[in-house]
């Protein structure tokens, strides 16, 4: 018996998917009616060639990218100030974005129980879900900040209520851009067909493995000694 990861908040999504499907198979549909996906040959690239979904490219945010290059190498034991120097930012900025989107925090030497100076920093890799990108990709795992990997979990939780006949919130993440931390970004995939189609394509196995490894867990990538 195959055991399913949750969501960020606790759903499980396989258990949901695996249920809708199970009811329209009871009521004499194919596998993709009964999965509620579009119909045979409505593939993300069909539907895109007959203009239902375009792939709108969003340029990378210079100073975020900044921030995401300080982060990598204070993980590496460098100092803040020396990092921010050379990637040309302020250190007043990185800690700006990182108020935000939390990746790391500073690890202090004490004296007489105070905080004195810096001694060096803990990183961390937030839980994240993938990435469903409006060119029809799958990002799985992706390396986020704290905030997009919250954006990225109510995107899911909106594309559930899409296949479901609410749009609303799905329709809000269109002009989303998800930065990722090795320097890449991507729009959201918000067509509900297009969608459906992308889950059509694949088999029950990949289907499976899909939500087996939905969520990632947080972990810390470095800890100061």
């Amino acid at each position: 018996m195959v055991s399913h990861r949750k969501g960020a908040q606790g759903r499980d999504f396989a258990a949901e998917y695996a249920a809708r499907k199970a009811r329209g198979t009871a009521r004499g549909l194919t596998t993709p009616q009964a999965r509620g996906h579009a119909p045979t040959g409505k593939s993300i690239a069909a539907l895109r060639q007959a203009g239902f979904i375009t792939t709108i490219s969003g340029g990378p945010d210079a100073t975020l990218q900044k921030y995401y290059r300080v982060v990598e190498r204070l993980a590496q034991g460098e100092r803040l100030r020396t990092v921010a120097r050379a990637e040309h930012i302020a250190p007043r900025t990185v800690k700006k974005y990182n108020a935000e989107r939390g990746l790391f925090q500073p690890l202090y030497h004490y004296r007489n129980g105070r905080p004195t100076t810096v001694r060096g920093y803990q990183v961390e890799q937030p839980g994240s879900t993938p990435i469903l990108t409006s060119g029809g990709q799958i990002i799985t795992a992706p390396a986020v900040d704290t905030k997009t990997a919250s954006t990225l979990g109510r995107y899911w939780n909106a594309v559930e209520k899409a296949l479901k006949g609410d749009e609303r919130e799905l329709q809000s993440f269109r002009h989303t851009v998800i930065h990722t931390r090795d320097g890449q970004h991507y729009r959201l995939l918000t067509d509900t067909n297009a969608i459906r189609a992308y889950f059509d394509s694949l088999s029950d196995a990949d289907t499976a493995d899909f939500w087996r490894t939905f969520y990632t867990g947080r972990a810390v990538l470095y800890a100061a000694s």
